[in-house]
């Protein structure tokens, strides 16, 4: 009788799950311009991105020195990359927050026949001031290289600087480097909060999407879904890695089989980094970073020691991070995700467009099988104990 009561009870549990995940899929978000693989093809014979220049580039920034703001290095940086930024409006707005004066660069691209709006591609250049999680406890007050967690992303921007006039595009790009992004105790994505609080709105409701690349050099390029960004992008981020030969299993542009770049399979992440400034104002903002440097385990291996060095990075996975972001620019993919541009379909509710945009956050789907697994994990464990209980009572006590 008991068991039959656990089986009952399990059941229930089951069906209860399968109902809410069965309501979720009836609300379906989708994106206007969200373009397809085959669209996004039609451009895969134009990229020119290599990531040998990016790669030089990365090596020019440690050289300098730490990039630590305020430093002499951070100065030279910010010169060398203006210098090099032909055909933008470079501007270098200075912030000073937590004692220390930090300084973005925001490079603008304007095409004569541009619509407005804007697409942001950001990294942070400062280096790590101390190496907290180094193995020998004598260095972990030093500063980092920070060839992958710094040098990289910006490597990437520099080598897309003279790219990006001649790709015909229609709307705004914005190459942005953001100071502070790493220091103190806990890093505090101080550049990109002072960049994000000085917006008009005006200049947030014409900004399209936010790319963040972090920590993209690693010799095992590999990332995964993060969850603090903006879920719509990565939609686009799957059919982009798909037509790169980037997911693992998935035909290319070519026919080929693709290579595990972005994971799928992967447990998604949730990372405090300069894309959540972004979205915190309401501007849609992915965050590309691979967060296994060195080994297998999440922001360990080199991350904040004295290793995060040149020889761990590659020119190679420079070049995937490269092309993910051309590729995109090239096809319009990063165009059109502001809430104006989304409609909604097959909704069963009568939220508004803000409302379900603002639900998305976080997949509603993949909270919904999250939470379902909870509620059977709890649910077998007190029907185990119910049932042992029971059991126990029914049993002749002796002395």
């Amino acid at each position: 009788m008991v068991r039959k009561w656990m089986i009952a009870i399990l059941y229930s549990l089951i069906l209860l799950a399968n109902s809410t995940m069965a309501s979720a899929e009836t609300e379906i978000v989708q994106v206007s311009n969200l373009k397809t693989l085959e669209e996004v093809c039609q451009h895969y014979d134009e990229l020119v991105f290599e990531g040998n220049q990016s790669m030089d580039y990365a090596t020019f920034q440690v050289e300098l020195g730490y990039r630590i703001p305020g430093s002499e290095a951070s100065a030279k940086l910010i010169n060398s990359f203006s210098e090099n930024a032909t055909g933008y409006e470079v501007s270098t707005p200075s912030h000073y927050v937590d004692g220390m004066n930090a300084t973005n660069l925001i490079a603008k691209y304007s095409p004569e026949s541009s619509t407005g709006e804007v697409v942001i591609i950001a990294a942070h250049y400062d280096s790590r001031d101390r190496a907290e999680r180094d193995e020998n406890p004598d260095l972990r007050d030093n500063p980092i290289d920070g060839a992958n967690d710094g040098a990289s992303g910006v490597g990437v921007l520099f080598e897309l600087l003279p790219i990006i006039p001649n790709m015909n595009l229609s709307h705004d790009v914005w190459l942005i480097l953001f100071d502070a992004e790493d220091q103190g105790v806990t890093p505090s994505m101080l550049g990109s909060k002072a960049w994000a609080a000085n917006l008009t709105q005006e200049e947030i409701d014409t900004i399209s999407a936010f790319i963040l690349l972090d920590m993209v050099g690693d010799v095992d390029f590999n990332f995964r879904k993060e969850m603090l960004s903006t879920p719509i992008l990565w939609d686009t981020m799957l059919n982009i890695s798909t037509a790169l030969g980037f997911v693992e299993g998935e035909l290319d542009c070519l026919g080929e089989q693709g290579t595990d770049v972005y994971n799928l399979n992967k447990v998604p992440v949730w990372i405090q980094d300069d894309h959540v400034s972004a979205t915190n104002v309401g501007i849609p903002a992915i965050d590309i970073i691979d967060v296994n440097y060195g080994d297998e385990t999440i922001l360990g291996g080199y991350f904040h020691t004295t290793n995060d060095t040149l020889d761990k990075i590659s020119a190679e996975s420079l070049g995937k991070a490269g092309k993910i972001v051309e590729l995109g620019l090239r096809s319009g993919s990063w165009i059109d995700y502001q809430p104006s541009f989304i409609e909604i379909v097959n909704s069963t509710t009568n939220s508004t467009e803000e409302e379900i945009i603002e639900s998305r956050m976080f997949s509603a789907f993949e909270k919904i099988v999250i939470t379902s697994q909870i509620i059977l994990i709890i649910g077998i464990v007190v029907s185990i104990r119910i049932i042992k209980s029971i059991e126990l009572a029914s049993r002749p006590r002796t002395k």
